[in-house]
């Protein structure tokens, strides 16, 4: 059975993707979007049958009023079906996390595109709302922006 690293590995091949990886667990690589660029890290836990894949926010220069940015992820994320997005505090970090459980079943490129590309997806609808807060806007506004 192909193993899920190398079954991430070539699927983001396939679509170009320059992935780096950090030893058996870890691969990210960079999206480039019209609000900017994220990073993209998927990690494989063999053992558990498990891909996660956490597409993040870029990072914040400034310092950050988190309340208003939990109001919009929180938000955000009743409007969600599949994936979420977390918020660390202390640095701010946001990502947006999708999970595959792979257990007992071959890696399939079909279900790795699709976990891989709502994660991108998310982050890059997201990017302008999440951004908006930072800079102030009202969280109502910038949610009703994503209709």
């Amino acid at each position: 059975m192909t193993s899920i690293h190398d079954a991430v590995l070539a699927h983001l091949e396939a679509q170009h993707l320059g992935a780096r990886t950090d030893g058996e667990c870890a691969i990210t690589f960079a999206v480039d979007a019209p609000n900017g660029s994220f990073d993209v890290r998927s990690v494989t836990d063999e053992a558990a049958g498990l891909l996660v894949t956490h597409a993040i926010y870029p990072h914040f220069i400034n310092e950050v009023d988190v309340a208003p940015l939990e109001d919009y992820l929180r938000q955000a994320n009743l409007r969600l079906r599949v994936g979420n997005f977390e918020l660390e505090i202390d640095p701010v970090v946001v990502r947006f996390k999708t999970s595959i459980d792979f257990a007992g079943t071959e890696p399939s490129s079909v279900m790795i595109g699709r976990s891989v590309g709502v994660a991108i997806g998310e982050m890059v609808r997201h990017m302008p709302g999440i951004a908006s807060v930072v800079n102030g806007l009202s969280v109502d506004l910038a949610i009703s922006s994503l209709d």
